[in-house]
Protein backbone atom coordinates (compact mmCIF):
# COMPACT_ATOMS: atom_id res chain seq x y z
CA UNK A 1 0.00 0.00 0.00
CA UNK A 2 1.22 3.50 -0.92
CA UNK A 3 1.31 5.93 1.51
CA UNK A 4 0.79 9.60 1.27
CA UNK A 5 2.80 11.80 3.66
CA UNK A 6 4.72 15.30 3.95
CA UNK A 7 7.42 17.50 5.72
CA UNK A 8 5.14 19.08 8.57
CA UNK A 9 6.38 21.99 10.39
CA UNK A 10 6.81 21.60 14.40
CA UNK A 11 5.87 25.35 14.67
CA UNK A 12 3.39 25.99 18.05
CA UNK A 13 4.63 22.47 19.42
CA UNK A 14 5.68 18.82 17.98
CA UNK A 15 2.22 17.58 18.52
CA UNK A 16 1.36 20.33 15.86
CA UNK A 17 3.01 18.12 12.92
CA UNK A 18 0.14 15.75 13.74
CA UNK A 19 -2.57 17.63 13.70
CA UNK A 20 -1.37 19.59 10.59
CA UNK A 21 -0.84 16.14 8.94
CA UNK A 22 -4.23 14.53 9.98
CA UNK A 23 -5.76 17.80 8.44
CA UNK A 24 -3.90 17.32 4.83
CA UNK A 25 -5.46 13.17 5.09
CA UNK A 26 -1.83 12.24 5.34
CA UNK A 27 -1.42 8.93 6.86
CA UNK A 28 2.37 9.76 7.11
CA UNK A 29 4.53 12.63 8.00
CA UNK A 30 7.94 13.24 8.59
CA UNK A 31 9.21 15.28 11.53
CA UNK A 32 12.58 17.14 12.42
CA UNK A 33 13.28 18.37 15.61
CA UNK A 34 16.13 19.93 14.96
CA UNK A 35 17.83 22.59 12.60
CA UNK A 36 19.76 20.15 9.95
CA UNK A 37 22.76 22.81 9.93
CA UNK A 38 23.05 22.39 13.58
CA UNK A 39 24.50 20.00 15.93
CA UNK A 40 22.89 21.74 18.49
CA UNK A 41 19.69 20.50 19.83
CA UNK A 42 16.83 21.41 22.57
CA UNK A 43 15.75 18.23 24.58
CA UNK A 44 12.16 17.89 23.66
CA UNK A 45 10.07 19.01 27.43
CA UNK A 46 8.13 15.99 29.29
CA UNK A 47 5.01 17.68 28.22
CA UNK A 48 5.37 17.85 24.86
CA UNK A 49 6.28 14.58 24.67
CA UNK A 50 2.84 13.81 26.51
CA UNK A 51 0.95 16.10 23.86
CA UNK A 52 2.43 14.50 20.95
CA UNK A 53 1.82 11.10 22.13
CA UNK A 54 -2.03 11.66 22.42
CA UNK A 55 -2.62 13.57 19.44
CA UNK A 56 -1.02 10.39 18.17
CA UNK A 57 -3.80 8.33 19.07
Amino acid sequence: MRRLGAHMSIGGGIWRALERGKALGCDTIQIFTKNARSWRAKPLKGEEIEEFLKVKE
